[in-house]
């Protein structure tokens, strides 16, 4: 639990919608629950990422005993009417031109989060730790000028280490 409030989520545009999704392994997909993050530049909505916050019940042999477990089914599926995505929330750093910090993190949850510490401006990588950097940020070069310390945010895993190296090297002057 992230402990989002309500009123950040409402004001960041987050909602919630079915749509019809297709996971790893699935020949034809189904209607899933997602989470839909709304993404904006200078105002306008350029994209949506549906989530998927869809669970399902999982019985595994763990230690010889049978385990029942309620897992979340990851998926996600982005619509864009720019090429790359934009980072998300890339418009709190417009609307700040004169900050010299900024906050990177690799998913729209974690963004929410340290908006919510007052951690700002935060922004997320357009598509997760796998995003071509160069491309996503090129659009925005004037808005990251004035910026002069960088702090990211990666999570633990693998990918998260690959991207918090890329974004060093990215930002590295």
């Amino acid at each position: 639990n992230m402990r989002i409030p309500l009123e950040l989520a409402h004001l960041m545009g987050v909602g919630v919608a079915q749509r019809h999704m297709k996971l790893d392994g699935e020949e034809t997909g189904s209607l899933r629950n997602c989470i839909v993050y709304r993404n904006y530049v200078e105002g306008y909505c350029c994209n949506a990422k549906d989530r998927s916050v869809q669970s399902k019940s999982v019985t595994k042999q763990v230690a010889g005993k049978k385990r029942h477990y309620t897992v979340i089914e990851k998926g996600f599926d982005q619509e864009s009417a720019t090429k790359p995505c934009a980072p998300y929330n890339i418009d709190s750093l417009h609307a700040s031109p004169e900050s010299s910090v900024l906050y990177i993190t690799e998913g729209e949850k974690d963004c929410l989060s340290l908006l919510a510490l007052g951690f700002t401006p935060a922004i997320s990588v357009a598509s997760g730790a796998a995003t071509n950097h160069e491309k996503s940020f090129q659009a925005f070069e004037q808005w990251l000028k004035p910026v002069r310390t960088v702090v990211i945010c990666g999570d633990q895993d693998v990918k998260g280490r690959e991207m918090l190296h890329n974004l060093s090297l990215y930002f590295e002057d």
